[in-house]
């Protein structure tokens, strides 16, 4: 379907809407080919991003990021501005995405909505919200957190 852009969008909301790891995996890899209307609905990547917000898959929003910078850069990153940033894998995936396309941010104008992605990347909130209830629940076992290697 990819390869001959012969997909409905009724066809790829089903399979943006696939229960299966697998299927929505490669569909948001190739969503830019499935769905190569240029510039993209941003309703479409609004849905998208929505989709990868409610995914316990990490793996979604991963894959997701390159490609909503691929099918426009500047749709992308307001579809981005919306997409959760709890995972550090993702964060630090949109940061060197974002740098690789730095030129084109400049050229663009595109800076000040960057800069809002860039703090969004750098916030610590999530992670240090996991860690100490992680704290916590070994406190309540009566147990205390091992101090970190220092070579890490």
């Amino acid at each position: 379907m990819a390869v001959r852009q012969a997909l409905d969008a009724e066809t790829l909301h089903s399979l943006l809407a696939s229960g299966e790891q697998g299927v929505l995996r490669t569909t948001v890899e190739l969503l830019a080919d499935l769905h190569p209307v240029r510039p993209p609905d941003p309703a479409l990547l609004e849905h998208v991003v929505a989709m990868a917000n409610a995914s316990d898959d990490v793996g979604i929003p991963r894959r997701l990021i390159p490609v909503l910078l691929a099918m426009d850069l500047p749709r992308g990153i307001e579809a981005l501005a919306l997409l959760d940033m709890d995972d550090t894998g993702s964060k630090r995936r949109l940061a060197a995405i974002l740098e690789a396309h730095e030129d084109a941010i400049a050229r663009g104008g595109l800076q000040t909505a960057v800069a809002s992605l860039l703090e969004k990347c750098l916030s610590q909130s999530s992670e240090a919200d996991w860690k100490t209830r992680c704290r916590a629940y070994l406190a309540r076992l009566g147990s205390t957190p091992a101090l970190p290697d220092p070579e890490y």
